[in-house]
């Protein structure tokens, strides 16, 4: 299986974790409709 890096996100602190990941993951189901998995890491 090959893993490609799709989108980076780097919006100001002031911005809770949860809006950015629910904007981040409409954008990317729009945009790649094939995806089934996706991996996170809240570091």
């Amino acid at each position: 299986m090959m893993e490609l890096l799709l989108a980076v996100v780097a919006p100001s602190v002031g911005i809770q974790d949860r809006v950015r990941a629910s904007a981040l993951l409409v954008r990317l189901f729009l945009r790649f409709e094939c995806l089934k998995i996706i991996f996170t890491d809240g570091g």
